[in-house]
């Protein structure tokens, strides 16, 4: 997973659509399957569709017993959900679930 972030976000700004970019992290992952198949086109669809559908709307996400956490910089906030921390059961956490959306994705 990491390979795959810093393949994205730690470029100094490359593209990491570029083809030759793409073969090396292809070559340096060793997929089972291939990447450009149909089935794995559609579970990616499908994957889509229900993370848009669970409130999901940026890169990395993850959930954790209902809850949402985006972004690497949420990461120590994911370790402190995981770990027990009781803010989470705290009025904080329920008051920020109630800011109005800034912005809403369609499918």
């Amino acid at each position: 997973m990491e390979l795959l972030f810093r393949h994205v976000w730690c470029r100094q700004g490359a593209d990491p659509n570029e083809p030759q970019a793409l073969a090396a992290l292809t070559a340096a992952i060793a997929p089972l399957r291939d990447p450009n198949g149909d089935d794995i086109k559609a579970e990616l669809r499908a994957a889509t569709a229900a993370a848009l559908a669970a409130g999901v709307f940026g890169v990395p996400s993850f959930e954790c017993e209902g809850r949402v956490f985006w972004g690497q910089d949420a990461l120590p906030m994911l370790r402190a959900a995981m770990l027990g921390d009781a803010w989470f059961d705290g009025p904080a956490w329920a008051a920020a679930a109630t800011q109005p959306d800034g912005v809403r994705r369609g499918a």
